[in-house]
């Protein structure tokens, strides 16, 4: 990655706009690039908390595991999304799992690198705030459907959430997940995931192809999460 794309890049994340030149320029020098495969772990729960994450290229997918040993998983992020340290109060570590669910590229910052530099600047600290604030409703949201709700209510609502996040104008969803990858975005086995699947295929709401999944009815989805 050139400095020139770096840079291009940081000025282009909403979360980062209406920083000086100046401000810019110092995040993309106290920057890394950072190529990560389909598959990587990141970071862990006990890891040292170090680093925001920004993401350029691929997605990720974030996760908890709870008492019982089951997966929550509360954000897929795609393209322009941060994670990893971004509360302004230090943790000893990031407390979940970071994992890249394909061939990624990461912009690295030192986290108290930039809220030093940051703290300057209130319109990004409100904005990294309600990040922070998102990201805790999600998983509360998450863990939520994990106790009250079927396993087809789970995949509707992800389906959904990775139409909007990662669907273009036909309905596709530009991801590839295996039926064992999509069993653990919702905290089931790979069974009755592809029971749930071949449910939601019969009723006219999706396609599914070889790692591939089209939504024909979004409508039908939305009836069956809140089912």
């Amino acid at each position: 990655m050139i400095k020139e794309d770096k840079l291009w890049y940081l000025k282009n994340l909403d979360i980062l706009s209406g920083l000086s030149e100046e401000e810019l320029k110092f995040l993309d020098d106290n920057s890394v690039g950072l190529e990560v495969k389909r598959g990587t772990t990141i970071y862990s729960p006990e890891d040292r908390e170090e680093f925001l994450y920004f993401l350029k290229r691929g997605s990720v997918r974030l996760f908890r595991i709870d008492d019982n040993g089951k997966e929550i998983t509360f954000a897929i992020l795609g393209p322009g999304d941060i994670f990893g340290g971004i509360s302004p109060y230090e943790r000893r570590s990031y407390g979940e799992f970071a994992v890249a669910l394909e061939d990624s590229f990461l912009c690295l910052v030192n986290r108290k690198v930039f809220f030093n530099r940051m703290r300057r600047n209130p319109t990004v600290m409100l904005r990294l705030s309600k990040l922070l604030g998102l990201l805790t409703y999600e998983l509360e949201i998450r863990i939520e459907e994990l106790i009250a709700k079927p396993v087809i209510n789970r995949l509707s609502s992800l389906l959904i959430r990775l139409l909007d996040k990662f669907g273009d104008e036909k309905g596709n969803i530009k991801l590839s997940l295996s039926h064992k990858e999509l069993a653990s975005l919702i905290g089931a086995t790979r069974e009755a995931t592809t029971i749930a699947l071949n449910e939601l295929k019969q009723m006219g709401a999706i396609e599914v192809g070889r790692r591939k999944i089209k939504i024909l009815n979004r409508g039908i989805l939305e009836e069956v999460r809140e089912f």
